[in-house]
């Protein structure tokens, strides 16, 4: 049985084989951030105004990081172009395994990335913490304050957020020069991503993944995928 390879840049995706409408020119590798505090409350973040909710990982959220790092090291990491990750410290915490072996990718804080929040406010600190990050994109210096963000997004503004991000992944690659990009982000932004008109549970640490193909046509590779944690939750679909 032939393995079809996981790096985007192996020849094989040079060309269009059976099930494939067009040639890929982009794929994004989203990865849910690790077992946080608040999952194991099973509280939702967002849902308050105190400014002290930027939740960390467990100790099962930290080991989940490292197997994701793992499971992508073993698939070619190394040929990662850049990693985005949302300024969420869960998020940030998440993606540390992964930095370490991807010191000279474009390393960028998404703050589009965020997760959505339903309600009054949401508070948390820039992760520059870290000393890891090369730079910040998508920073509205209107929600800054003392070094600390608010956020207030009703369903129409979190839609056009995430349609802006496709849109940004849209402009990068080529079928001659194929891209790829390793994003640490939330469960509701890329259930957004993957299903516009529904969204469904995605176990922390999975890892799903959307090609873009020279069409801008989005063909969802993987979803959910957690076969690579220690403890999967046995319910995932993946063709490699």
């Amino acid at each position: 049985m032939t393995t079809i390879p996981f790096d985007i840049k192996d020849p094989y995706w040079a060309k269009i084989h059976p099930g494939m409408m067009n040639r890929i020119k982009h794929r994004l590798i989203l990865v849910r951030h690790g077992e946080s505090e608040s999952n194991v409350e099973l509280t939702t973040t967002g849902l308050t105004t105190e400014f002290n909710i930027d939740h960390k990982l467990t100790d099962i959220g930290k080991e989940q990081s490292h197997d994701v790092a793992t499971f992508l090291h073993k698939k070619g990491i190394d040929s990662i172009d850049r990693i985005e990750i949302s300024p969420l410290y869960r998020a940030v915490q998440t993606a540390l395994p992964c930095l370490k072996d991807c010191f000279g990718t474009d390393q960028i804080v998404n703050f589009g990335l965020r997760e959505k929040y339903s309600k009054t406010a949401y508070a948390c600190d820039i992760p520059l913490r870290d000393n890891v990050f090369v730079r910040h994109i998508n920073f509205d210096s209107e929600t800054m304050h003392s070094g600390r963000w608010w956020i207030r997004e009703p369903d129409i503004d979190f839609e056009k957020r995430v349609n802006t991000l496709m849109d940004s992944w849209k402009t990068i690659g080529t079928v001659d020069e194929r891209k790829q990009t390793l994003v640490f982000t939330h469960s509701q932004l890329i259930s957004q991503l993957l299903s516009t008109d529904k969204s469904f549970h995605l176990a922390n640490g999975s890892i799903s993944v959307i090609d873009i193909d020279e069409n801008n046509h989005l063909n969802v590779h993987m979803a959910n995928y957690t076969a690579h944690l220690r403890i999967p939750t046995g319910m995932h679909t993946c063709i490699f």
